[in-house]
């Protein structure tokens, strides 16, 4: 197993104080205010995905999330 692999297994409980929701809040406001669309959301370093899992259910755009784990 590799150390990604190791710490993928335990990531969310070391981020379970991460307030997902008020991320997606905050990125919402900045999405709103761009003078340009915003169609596609590329989300770097995702993590396991629970804020582009949040994303999917609330914005209709494009949201693929690249993980180096």
């Amino acid at each position: 197993m590799s150390s990604y692999e190791s710490l993928a297994l335990r990531y969310d409980a070391l981020t379970a104080d991460v307030d997902h929701n008020a991320w997606a809040d905050y990125l919402e406001k900045h999405f709103s205010r761009s003078p340009i669309p915003i169609h596609t959301v590329l989300d770097l370093a995702c993590g396991t995905g629970a804020l582009t899992c949040l994303r999917c259910s609330r914005w209709p755009r494009k949201r693929p999330g690249i993980s180096p784990a």
